[in-house]
């Protein structure tokens, strides 16, 4: 059990660094000890290990733009979700599941599916008063307003709100990733000068923590902004700092599709 928990740890330390290849090895042994557990006995502990194995799998994979390969992973756990019972010992789980439902059917192309999960998993980190979780719904309402329903002043709402979420919370990852967020919708919407800031300190944190997903973002929208700004030189630097940071990524997946999907 033991050793499960430290291969769960370790793939999740390598999801949050941007190495998904590190992390789906991980994840592999990991479910390699669950279910040779199993096999000797049953003990309670190795089936929960192989539901936080899709979980965890389910997360990498959405990362790697693999949506459908990551809603086959959790599937099977759907329809064990428990009810909205504040009681419920495992709601945090319910929850975690419910946000990753969210993001692939968002990116799947049914956002008013993704807000109903959202607003779900919303109510369940309310109770439990996990801060750092209610941040990451927040920013993946405010990426359903942004980037699905085109709802620019809502999705400014929703990612303010991650934000001070993020920063109560200490999540440097959730602060990284709504920065980045943050970034491109103010981009879009013509404040480069806000933009920069957002993806300057996305960098900054992403290369204090060694996030490689981070840095690739956080440069990708550098340089895009350069770009809209008319300074090529400076886009082609930040352009192709996160192309070498994406082919460094692809390097350590062992599956070609998976590498080609990513790239």
């Amino acid at each position: 059990e033991l050793e499960a928990l430290v291969l769960s740890n370790l793939a999740a330390l390598a999801i949050g660094g941007g190495d998904y290849g590190s992390a789906l090895c991980w994840l592999g042994e990991e479910e390699e000890v669950a279910r040779r557990a199993l096999a000797q006995g049953s003990p309670p502990w190795a089936a929960a290990e192989l539901d936080y194995v899709r979980i965890n799998r389910s997360v990498a994979l959405e990362q790697l733009g693999a949506y459908s390969e990551a809603l086959a992973e959790i599937r099977p756990l759907v329809e064990r979700l428990p009810g909205e019972s504040a009681a419920s010992p495992d709601s945090g789980e319910s929850a975690a599941l419910l946000v990753n439902l969210a993001v692939l059917y968002r990116n799947l192309g049914d956002p008013r599916r993704a807000l109903v999960l959202l607003e779900r998993a919303g109510r369940l980190y309310e109770r439990l008063g996990d801060r750092s979780a209610l941040a990451n719904v927040h920013l993946n309402r405010g990426l359903v307003q942004e980037l699905n329903l085109r709802a620019p002043e809502s999705a400014a709402t929703e990612l303010a709100r991650a934000l001070i979420l993020a920063r109560a919370g200490g999540d440097r990852g959730e602060e990284l990733r709504t920065l980045c967020a943050l970034g491109d919708l103010r981009r879009q919407r013509g404040d480069l000068i806000g933009a920069r800031e957002s993806f300057s300190q996305a960098l900054s944190l992403a290369s204090a923590s060694d996030a490689r997903a981070g840095r690739w973002t956080a440069e990708a929208g550098l340089g895009r902004v350069a770009r809209d700004a008319g300074d090529t030189a400076a886009a082609l630097v930040h352009l192709r700092a996160a192309i070498a940071e994406i082919e460094q990524t692809g390097e350590g997946l062992g599956d070609s599709t998976l590498r080609g999907g990513l790239l």
